[in-house]
């Protein structure tokens, strides 16, 4: 199939930029090299573009009461489907400045989200202002060189889950561990020795769209332990007001046996 479609296009170019160099270290490419020739850039653009369109389809289905998630779903969904979304893109065109700035700054819509949404979850009544101020610091920090901007959103994002800590629980910890492992392959930006699709960068990918369904199960889970909860806590008093009407029931029985007065034989 890829064949046939690649015929439609024009010839492969013989050289393509370097696997892994900075945004303006080649000249400025068409949108298909990138997306179908270069050998380090398509699996990145395919890598994160295949994600995005999956998580605003689960993000639209969650809207429209298709599947279980509901606002938060659709919440989280938007910001996941930005982040491959943007990263896609750049990988597109890798030597745009413009689209490199996009992807850094959507990359806090993520660190946002991802709180944000359990919070709305499991502690609604939880104050934002930490929140706000991290936010306002997290697209600040896009600005910042590679390394300080790849700490400062870890460090940003460490102050979120210190403060709401009681969203935390084994499954968003394990989101948070892939988070750190992706940030580590960035910072290393290597492995250019291995076989294409387990190089450093593409692993940061794979690391990312993992936490983010993770993330899809953790709202299911919070969803479906409420609900049960709700549940449980209805047929509770259900069982109790019943149970209740059967004595009061009871008691008026009797209440009536006593007063009634006997009937004497003639």
């Amino acid at each position: 199939m890829f064949q046939l479609f690649s015929s439609y296009l024009p010839e492969r170019p013989e050289r393509f930029r370097e696997a892994g160099s900075p945004a303006g270290s080649w000249p400025h490419t068409p949108w298909w090299i990138c997306t179908f020739y270069d050998p380090y850039e398509r699996v990145n653009v395919w890598s994160h573009g295949l994600p995005a369109l999956m998580f605003i389809i689960i993000g639209l289905l969650a809207k429209f009461k298709k599947i279980p998630g509901g606002t938060n779903l659709f919440i989280f969904c938007c910001c996941a489907t930005g982040v491959h979304a943007c990263s896609a893109y750049t990988h597109v065109y890798p030597d745009d400045h413009i689209a490199e700035k996009i992807d850094h700054l959507a990359i806090p819509l993520l660190i946002l989200g991802t709180p944000l949404t359990a919070i709305r979850s499991k502690i609604p009544e939880a104050s934002l202002k930490v929140f706000c101020w991290v936010a306002f610091g997290l697209f600040s920090a896009a600005f910042l060189p590679p390394l300080h901007r790849t700490v400062t959103f870890v460090l940003l994002g460490t102050v979120l889950f210190w403060r709401y800590y009681a969203i935390v629980n084994v499954n968003l910890l394990s989101q948070i561990g892939l988070y750190l492992s992706g940030a580590f392959f960035f910072i290393r930006n290597g492995g250019h020795g291995r076989p294409i699709g387990i190089q450093d960068h593409h692993m940061l990918h794979y690391c990312v769209t993992a936490g983010c369904l993770l993330h899809i199960s953790y709202i299911h889970s919070t969803i479906t332990y409420y609900v049960a909860s709700a549940t449980s806590s209805v047929t509770s008093t259900v069982t109790v007001a019943a149970a209740e009407a059967i004595s009061i029931v009871k008691g008026s029985h009797k209440s009536v046996d006593s007063t009634a007065t006997p009937v004497k034989d003639e």
